[in-house]
């Protein structure tokens, strides 16, 4: 899709002096220009992906510098379209461009002989781009246009939207020494579409040549089609962005717009309304005066240059409408007319708005004959209006000379429809047929009365405003009809039929031909039986002078035809290829229902299987047929099965005369004994699963489908060990589910209707558990042996350094063996050494861990020597220094040898006291035994001195 609004400019003036080649274009710009092929560049368009710098060079391109300045014509004198158009076919031959889309034409940039001026510039090059413009400054391929005003784009624009260079579209530039001609012809639109086409032309002058008078630029249009292209959202030709018809200085304020046009139709609300009806533009012309600067003057919106109006003098009335805009926004035209010579004209309907207009009428028959001129005036409201006035030129003609000699009324008589012409040639004509109504096609050079009539036939006709009238008396007869009484068609039964003709009173003969000898006459009545066949029917009416003939067919009619006896499936039969001329009717039957007793191929829906009789008689012979229909009853199959066995005898199905085929679809292949056409046959399964087994009757082939389960039986784990009392067990499969119990009401489950339930028991040993499913009632036994998980217990020792100690691993019964973290093994281990001593003792439910600390001491007792009894630094009472004692008596004495204190405790204290009351200071003697825990005794004594 093409982006819109896209605008492309590539600076070509400054870079194709004369004498450069695309060569050296392409070194001067590097990287500025990308040149493609034609397909490159449709790719880029379509997919919305140009950057804006592409030129394309399509194949067999002409160099554009064989071109420059060898385009010129003499000047020439166009020959201008019919009515106001000021269109004129291309003097020159059709030139190639760059693209067939979004090129320029090769030869760009055109050089002028003259200076076009345009704004306040003055440019002697101008490229011709495809797209419906022409610009000053670059070659431009933007191809969805926008509003004006717009910076950059320096152009004037015929018609700006995306057109396509193929399919008959043709591109012409001639330049003349005082002029420029640019035609677009027959151009159709983006993407290679011609169903629609636009022509369109611009002309720019030196400001003298006489192609534009008044001015120095114009834009002409012959038929226009279509506005906008796919690549910018057009459908069709319609729709999507508006093209753009007007010119623009590039420097974002001067500018003049006509229009924006986006849909069919002559629809116009002025250059800043709403996009218009691209049909108003047809045989357009616009003049300009693009040397001025700033306000520009109202447009006229028609021609004023097209050829003298005309009036009759004899009762002729002239009526024009003088429409102008004003191209800037925000402004209104006021027009008004004026003459120096016609006294009895009237004005009307004077608008004052963007497009501002006034209508004139003109009486002939009140001015004097010879021309006129008639001077119509538009000004704009401007701050500095601008004024544009245009001479009209109106002859008053004496209309007594045009009719002669006087029209006459030419005709061929005879039966209608009967060609009525006139003599001469006149600009209008008018028919009435005098005691008739009038005929909707009474405008034309020509008339038809193509019914009877007897009575005047009236014409006027006018020329150059005069109208003449006359009549004649007309006698046209009609051609006789055929209003055929009775059939043309019979039934077998009855061998002819009878024709008539009612309106036989008004008819002189009539002549009946078997049309395979149409020499030989049947008969000449006005009744008439007739067999089968075609006939040639010739009549006259009552003059004899008009005469008719047709052909007619007469037909037998066959007889009905329904179906022959038959049967039906489902209880439905959808009658086919009944057969009845005029249609029939199917009697009501008990037990039948049919969808439209009336419809020849109805459907017959039965209430119940049986054999019906149904009855059809057709509606034109009135003949009644009969057949039979046995609405087969649908096959019932046998229960669905569930079998703890692998074989299985159907029973209570039903089919047909007993007729039936055996198949079955499963995990095997399953047997029918002693063929599967038996009607109860053995069936035998080679595997647990769920089979479909499918009973098809032959009369209908309606199926029936069983389905056969056969149960698998149950399983459940091996023999298991259960430590610490429970065990989950795992992998017991049924074909729905079971029950577990036990030898013992020591044994416990946390569901027993569960497969896997957890099993518990409050006594280790081995028991017996059960599973029993709930299909089969098969049973499955497996024992579990109960034992507990070991324990060990090793305690902790500390001994004197330098000792060694046996530690003693403590387990329960069930422990098969222990081994310590040093790599012995066993129940015990000396530990000779401080330190951490782990022990793992083992059986077949898992391991147990404990630790002993062994902690190295120095073993050792000692005795203070004094203890003053008011201290408060702690020595106030004798404490005993001691560790790794394991037997003790310590004795303190007086002077006299009596015993104070006495103990076996080595945490004891003596407070200076005896029996409770506090001894006398002085000297005290004490004796120490004890035993250390390495096994060394210890004898000491002593003296502690008492303060108070």
């Amino acid at each position: 899709m093409k982006k819109i609004s896209q605008f492309i400019a590539i600076l070509l003036p400054s870079i194709f002096g004369f004498g450069q080649t695309w060569e050296t274009v392409n070194q001067e710009l590097g990287s500025t220009i990308n040149y493609i092929t034609e397909q490159e560049y449709t790719n880029l368009k379509a997919s919305n992906s140009l950057s804006g710098n592409e030129v394309v060079l399509s194949e067999g391109m002409v160099n554009p510098e064989d071109y420059k300045g060898q385009v010129y014509v003499s000047h020439f004198s166009p020959t201008k379209a019919t009515g106001c158009s000021g269109y004129f076919p291309p003097p020159g031959p059709s030139l190639p461009s760059t693209s067939v889309d979004d090129g320029w034409a090769a030869a760009s940039p055109f050089n002028l002989p003259f200076n076009f001026c345009f704004y306040g510039q003055s440019f002697n090059q101008v490229w011709m781009n495809n797209n419906g413009n022409i610009s000053f400054n670059n070659g431009l391929s933007s191809f969805t246009s926008s509003a004006f005003p717009s910076v950059g784009n320096t152009m004037i624009a015929a018609f700006w939207a995306d057109f396509y260079l193929t399919s008959g579209g043709t591109m012409h530039a001639t330049i003349t020494p005082t002029a420029a001609i640019f035609n677009w012809v027959n151009m159709g639109y983006y993407a290679n579409q011609n169903d629609k086409i636009n022509t369109c032309q611009i002309v720019i002058t030196n400001g003298l040549d006489p192609l534009v008078l008044e001015g120095n630029a114009a834009i002409h249009f012959a038929d226009m089609q279509w506005t906008t292209g796919s690549a910018s959202f057009g459908v069709a030709g319609f729709s999507g962005e508006p093209a753009t018809v007007g010119a623009n200085s590039g420097n974002g304020v001067d500018f003049l717009q006509i229009g924006r046009f986006d849909h069919p139709g002559v629809d116009y609300d002025g250059p800043t309304g709403v996009p218009d009806g691209v049909s108003w533009l047809d045989n357009k012309s616009f003049y300009f005066d693009f040397c001025a600067v700033g306000n520009i003057a109202p447009l006229a919106l028609q021609t004023s240059y097209c050829d003298t109006l005309q009036v009759c003098s004899q009762g002729g009335i002239l009526q024009v409408v003088f429409p102008f805009t004003s191209p800037e926004n925000s402004q209104e035209t006021h027009v008004w007319v004026t003459s120096p010579t016609l006294l009895n004209f009237t004005t009307q309907d004077s608008i004052v708005a963007s497009t501002g207009s006034i209508t004139v009428n003109i009486n002939g028959g009140l001015e004097t004959l010879g021309i006129h001129e008639l001077i119509v005036t538009a000004v704009d409201n401007y701050i500095t209006p601008d004024t544009t006035q245009i001479t009209y030129y109106i002859e008053v003609v004496d209309g007594s000379g045009f009719f002669t000699p006087e029209p006459q009324i030419q005709f061929t008589p005879g039966c209608s429809p009967v060609v009525f012409s006139v003599s001469g040639t006149y600009d209008s004509y008018t028919w009435q047929e005098t005691g008739s109504g009038t005929n909707a096609s009474n405008t034309g050079s020509t008339y038809v009365i193509d019914n009877q009539h007897f009575g005047l036939l009236t014409l006027s006709v006018t020329s150059n405003g005069c109208t003449y009238t006359f009549d004649s008396l007309i006698t046209v007869n009609p051609v006789p009809t055929f209003n055929f009484v009775g059939s043309f068609d019979f039934c077998s039964n009855q061998f002819f039929t009878n024709m008539a003709l009612s309106d036989s009173a008004f008819l002189s003969s009539i002549n009946w031909f078997n049309n395979s000898a149409p020499g030989i006459s049947v008969g000449s009545n006005f009744s008439i039986n007739l067999v089968g066949g075609q006939y040639i029917v010739e009549i006259a009416d009552g003059t004899g002078a008009c005469t008719n003939d047709t052909v007619i067919t007469i037909s037998m009619i066959p007889s009905p035809q329904i179906f022959i006896d038959t049967f039906a499936c489902d209880l439905n039969f959808q009658v086919m290829n009944t057969f009845s001329s005029g249609g029939g009717a199917w009697a009501n039957v008990a037990g039948l229902s049919f969808s439209n007793l009336n419809a020849e191929n109805p459907l017959i829906t039965a209430a119940a299987p049986g054999i019906y009789t149904v009855t059809y008689t057709d509606n034109t012979c009135g003949e009644t047929l009969q057949s039979d229909i046995n609405f087969i009853p649908y096959p019932i199959g046998f229960p669905d099965t569930l079998l703890c066995a692998n074989t299985l005898i159907p029973v209570g199905h039903f089919a047909y005369n007993n007729e039936v085929t055996w198949t079955a679809t499963g995990p095997a292949t399953v047997n029918f004994s002693p063929d599967n056409a038996t009607f109860v046959p053995t069936l035998t399964f080679p595997q647990t699963g769920t089979y479909n087994i499918v009973m098809t009757d032959k009369k209908c082939l309606n199926p029936v489908t069983s389905q056969v389960t056969i149960a698998q039986m149950p399983s459940t784990i091996s023999d298991t060990l259960a430590c610490n009392g429970t065990v989950q067990i795992t992998g017991t499969t049924a074909f729905t589910s079971g029950r577990w119990t036990a030898n013992s009401s020591d044994v416990s489950f946390n569901n027993a209707n569960t497969l896997n339930p957890i099993v518990t028991s409050t006594n280790d040993g081995v028991y017996e558990v059960y599973f029993t499913d709930n299909t089969c009632l098969d049973t499955d036994t497996i024992e579990i042996n109960f034992a507990p998980n070991p324990t060990v217990f090793v305690a902790d020792s500390t001994v004197c350094v330098g000792t060694a100690i046996t530690l003693f691993a403590i387990g329960d019964n069930t422990v098969d063996s222990y081994s310590w973290n040093t790599g012995a093994t066993g129940a015990s281990l000396l530990a000779d050494d401080a330190g951490v001593y782990i022990v793992e003792a083992q059986n077949e439910c898992g391991t147990a861990t404990d630790s002993s600390i062994v902690t190295w001491i120095t073993c050792d007792v000692l005795i203070p020597n004094i203890i003053v009894l008011s201290s408060t630094q702690g020595n106030n009472v004798l404490t005993i220094d001691f560790s790794g004692v394991t037997d003790f008596e310590f004795t303190i004495v007086n002077r006299w040898g009596t015993v104070v204190f006495q103990t076996n405790e080595p945490i004891a204290v003596w407070d200076g006291t005896q029996n409770g009351t506090v001894l006398e200071e002085g000297v005290y003697l004490y004796v120490l035994s004890a035993e250390l825990a390495n096994g060394e005794e210890i004898l000491k004594n002593g003296s502690i001195t008492l303060y108070h």
